[in-house]
């Protein structure tokens, strides 16, 4: 794969992120892997796909 499609598929990815984040939509940790870990300051280290979905959840109130 060269560079910039590397670049345009994380692009898309970025977009994606956010579009699925700014909905509330629970499937935006299927852009994740499963053992995914999550740093926050306010709750900590959350790892895995279900205990992000807590941290998630927690910072849209």
């Amino acid at each position: 794969m060269d560079t910039s499609t590397q670049a345009a598929d994380q692009i898309r990815l970025i977009k994606e992120y956010f579009l699925k984040g700014d909905a509330g939509d629970p499937t935006i940790l299927d852009l994740f892997a499963d053992d995914v870990e999550i740093r926050s300051p306010k709750f900590g280290t959350r790892s895995g796909k279900t205990l992000c979905l807590f941290l998630y959840r927690a910072y849209l109130g």
